[in-house]
């Protein structure tokens, strides 16, 4: 069985009056101690994924509040409308050049130990989860030949260590607002787990709702809820128009939602955590066991494999193996456990797919398209 997670009241949801949105958090300021300084709300018609240029019109759809200003601004503030690319002579400008065209996707790290994922495209470069120490994210986005103060924002998707490990000195270090969940929210500050972070570049926005987007310049990213023993923990999907990429990370079983959310999407990273033989085998006492495999666990690489074959069913072209766990799988046996499963659905990797793997501790692929 699954460890069951205590439920955690949640935040009122924002009152809608004729024409405007009104801030409502209250529990969620109460038991963060947060002022209401800057919420995302989405309550009225939010934007459908692929808007493209629209994304970015300042409309009653989104709208970031500042109560002790009572202002309110489009999506075209100075933090997102920052171009994602700095160039250094060659590279950079390349890179640059090309993301006008195309999306831009690299783990930076990805694994047990720390996850982290760079976005570009739609004229903004963003970074999913910061689960490991601010310096090897810089180290990483500098290898890559980005300047990490042209970020634009970090999306969150639960408050494990893992993946908010260097979230403060990130935010701090470089301004840069992080959207999360309602819950991951209470969560990070509960827990005081990445230190102080600036009212103002605290976003929060509710899972709960479906089909909803942040929006970046021209880049959507469209979130959904994901099995997980974190609370209010989401996965993402980036668009902007043309192509789209899905993340799902630490999630026990595949939900119709995620697979509504997922099918569809030309790259996709696919947790793919644990080898089962290894992980029973191995020297973890039962009650993590039971845990890791449980419905709100993660994801083994045979159930991978198993949804994979969907994906690209459903038209995914590249697929990255992700958050593999550095006691119980590697990267051989996560690859050929997830080749096998779609040889055997008549699906031949380099033919009808690209599979890769990605690195624990330093970039994997970066990939455009």
């Amino acid at each position: 069985m699954a460890k069951e997670i205590p439920p955690v009241e949640r935040p009122q949801r924002p009152q809608i009056e004729d024409g405007a949105v009104v801030a409502t958090y209250a529990n969620f300021c109460r038991v963060t101690g947060t002022p209401e300084e800057l919420i995302v709300d989405f309550g009225i018609n939010p934007q459908p994924m692929g808007a493209g240029k629209d994304c970015g019109k300042p409309t009653r759809r989104s709208q970031l509040l500042y109560s002790q200003a009572s202002l309110s601004c489009s999506w075209n503030d100075d933090s997102t409308t920052r171009s994602g690319l700095r160039s250094s002579r060659g590279r950079r400008q390349q890179a640059r050049a090309s993301s006008s065209r195309k999306m831009i996707v690299c783990p930076l790290v990805s694994g047990s130990s720390g996850n982290a994922t760079l976005v570009v495209g739609g004229g903004v470069s963003l970074l999913v989860d910061c689960g490991a120490t601010g310096a090897t994210i810089e180290k990483a986005l500098n290898s890559l030949g980005y300047n990490p103060r042209e970020l634009t924002a970090v999306l969150v998707t639960h408050a494990h260590d893992d993946h908010v490990k260097g979230l403060g000195v990130i935010s701090r270090r470089y301004n840069l607002p992080v959207y999360a969940s309602v819950g991951v929210w209470e969560e990070i500050m509960k827990r005081n787990k990445v230190g102080t972070i600036n009212a103002k570049n605290v976003r929060v926005f509710q899972s709960v709702k479906i089909n909803d987007s942040l929006c970046f310049g021209d880049l959507s990213a469209r979130f959904f809820s994901t099995p997980h023993d974190a609370y209010d923990s989401v996965g993402y999907i980036f668009s902007d128009g043309k192509a789209s990429f899905g993340l799902a990370t630490d999630f026990g079983h595949v939900t119709p939602g995620i697979r509504a959310a997922l099918h569809g999407c030309q790259v996709v990273l696919l947790e793919s955590n644990y080898d089962e033989d290894m992980l029973w085998k191995g020297p973890y006492p039962y009650p993590l066991k039971t845990r890791i495999a449980g419905g709100n666990g993660h994801l083994s690489n045979a159930d991978a494999g198993d949804f994979a074959i969907e994906l690209v069913q459903k038209g995914a072209q590249h697929i990255f193996l992700g958050h593999l766990s550095v006691h119980n799988n590697t990267q051989e046996l996560a690859y050929r456990t997830v080749k096998e499963k779609l040889l055997a659905a008549n699906i031949e990797p380099r033919r009808d797919c690209m599979i890769y793997m990605t690195r624990r501790y330093e970039p994997s692929r970066l990939l455009e398209f």
